[in-house]
């Protein structure tokens, strides 16, 4: 099933607003997959539903500026959204720097007052996983913020030294939350609500 313009109306409204600098690149241009793992999801709209999955290395074309982290884009049979981090340019193993500036000082979501319960920290927010591995599906995106409950606090580390924590909400999977025994993705919660209120 092929998506040929759906995301045209929010990706004219990025180039049409624009105004911050940070993007200086025409469009379209040439780019490929470079994820750390073997694929990529290929989305319908930033975080939605997954149209079909690129190998590292495909080749696709940006088509317009990026819409927060996501990166508009077409293949040859798909247009659709990546994670900006995992596309590159050229002949390039890198990323090329072109995420609009993050807004500073984002105020964590509150929290349910329950043990498990934590706020997404890191800038780039964190993918859930269907299973704790990198090449699993991604079920969820996670904005800077979130709350989140944890399924539990033992983690599983993967080969690469990857530390994973299952997740309960707000969807079932699992989410990479650290590395080399550093956790630097998730932090206890600062501001919480009760179900009395």
């Amino acid at each position: 099933m092929k998506f040929p313009l759906a995301f045209l109306p929010l990706a004219l409204g990025t180039v049409l607003m624009g105004g911050n600098g940070a993007i200086a690149q025409s469009y379209p241009s040439d780019a490929h997959v470079c994820t750390p793992g073997a694929r990529l999801n290929l989305r319908e709209t930033p975080g939605g539903q997954v149209l079909t999955i690129l190998n590292n290395g495909a080749s696709l074309e940006r088509v317009a500026p990026p819409a927060g982290n996501w990166q508009p884009v077409a293949t040859s049979d798909y247009r659709g959204y990546v994670w900006s981090g995992y596309v590159c340019d050229g002949d390039s193993d890198q990323p090329v720097a072109q995420q609009p500036a993050r807004t500073r000082g984002i105020q964590p979501a509150m929290c349910p007052d329950v043990t498990l319960a934590r706020n997404v920290v890191t800038p780039d927010g964190l993918n859930v996983h269907r299973s704790n591995n990198p090449e699993s599906e991604i079920v969820r995106f996670l904005s800077e913020g979130a709350a989140i409950i944890l399924g539990s606090t033992n983690p599983s580390t993967d080969e690469a030294g990857h530390i994973w924590l299952p997740i309960e909400q707000p969807a079932m999977g699992y989410i990479r939350v650290g590395r080399d025994g550093v956790v630097d993705k998730i932090g206890n919660c600062t501001r919480f609500y009760s179900d009395n209120n």
